[in-house]
């Protein structure tokens, strides 16, 4: 081919390129140079304790030992503080913005605004309704809680009179329906329970399966369990829900005078105190999604994106395998918290028109509950 033709043909692509920007309105991140710092912002939807601790604090350490500056604006569960908090870190041009959502619709549009101004968005924990996310990384929440329901199911199977039937009553302690997660969680359960229209069906016409909002809050998960002990004369088989929600409800059990073992809980969270629900015999389940992992793997993604551009990210279908991805960094607490890749395998889905990092996750047992590498022991235990 001539060095004319060649030309020709690169000033056709280009062209191609801009008028494609220009119909779109989206621009790419510029490609950041070896070796800069990059500035990353991140919205938290807010901040209530052991999980969300774990959570932020491991995206801030694994950023500061990968060359990127890292700040957290807290939501306060507004969804219009987290689209204003989203825009100040457009106008401060940022490199990438992470997403930790108050709802799935509400910053649309920011995210939109970001990605117009050629800055990548990950979201992360849970998710927003757009293309314009680059990628997000959260574990499978209905696959969660539908594992959790089965634990009730094979519970009031093998220990509920009569014994061999799934009978009883449950109490379902609902988060925030607003949110992706309350919505997935709430429908795994829903699933195991009533069937997949959610709607009362025959599966287990002996199950009563009695509903209660909390939007993810223990005081709310007190006073409803309490509520329902008065209705139901005490009669509570089973209980499942947010850990946070679970542990206000064991106050109320206690108020009650239940004792442990009384009420089987599931509970969906594997934080500091969750695990040690587990140890004490107030939680019969519990569940871990890898959640100092979540951060660090949208991190290391939009590090990726302004290094090498959107392109290199993994494609919808692969699967990721701790061979594939290395995410590590200095030591922590005293050890190395990202030593073992609970995260994984990793398969890449599409949600909302955007990749999804669907991570792996794992049910808490009497008989793991002092495995090591749960998050729940590691940020459990005293700095060394």
């Amino acid at each position: 081919m001539s060095k004319n033709k060649r030309k020709t043909g690169l000033v056709l692509s280009i062209t191609v390129l801009i008028l494609v920007g220009m119909v779109f309105g989206f621009s790419s991140p510029a490609l950041a140079q070896e070796g800069r710092t990059l500035k990353i912002g991140n919205s938290i939807w807010g901040m209530y304790g052991a999980w969300e601790h774990a959570y932020i604090q491991s995206g801030r350490w694994y950023a500061g030992d990968h060359n990127m500056a890292f700040t957290t604006a807290n939501a306060l569960m507004k969804a219009e503080k987290q689209v204003k908090d989203i825009q100040h870190f457009i106008d401060l041009d940022m490199d990438g913005i992470l997403v930790g959502p108050v709802s799935s619709t509400a910053p649309v549009k920011a995210i939109e605004n970001a990605k117009k101004a050629g800055i990548p968005v990950a979201t992360a924990n849970s998710d927003v309704e757009t293309p314009a996310v680059s990628i997000s990384v959260s574990y499978g929440n209905k696959n969660a809680t539908a594992a959790l329901a089965e634990e009730v199911v094979e519970y009031l199977k093998n220990e509920v009179e009569p014994v061999g039937k799934v009978a009883g009553t449950v109490l379902h302690l609902q988060g925030s329906l607003e949110m992706s997660i309350g919505r997935e969680r709430s429908a795994g359960i829903f699933e195991v329970f009533e069937g997949e229209s959610n709607k009362k069906t025959d599966k287990y016409p002996d199950l009563r399966h009695i509903v209660m909002s909390t939007n993810f809050q223990k005081q709310p998960g007190f006073t409803k369990t309490y509520n329902v002990l008065q209705a139901e004369q005490g009669k509570i088989d089973a209980i499942v829900g947010n850990s946070t929600s679970c542990r206000g409800a064991v106050e109320a059990l206690q108020k009650f005078g239940k004792k442990k073992g009384d009420v089987f809980i599931a509970a969906h969270g594997g934080t500091p105190p969750d695990v040690e629900m587990v140890k004490e015999g107030w939680f019969q389940r519990a569940y871990e999604q890898p959640t100092h992992f979540y951060l660090p793997i949208a991190l290391y993604y939009l590090k990726l994106i302004n290094q090498e551009g959107e392109e290199a990210l993994p494609d919808i279908g692969e699967t990721i395998t701790a061979e594939d991805l290395d995410i590590s960094g200095n030591d922590h607490l005293g050890i190395d918290i990202w030593a073992n890749p609970t995260w994984a395998p990793a398969q890449i889905k599409e949600k909302y028109g955007h990749r999804w990092f669907q991570t792996s996750g794992r049910v808490i047992t009497p008989e793991n509950v002092d495995d090591q590498t749960l998050w729940g022991n590691i940020f459990g235990q005293p700095a060394a």
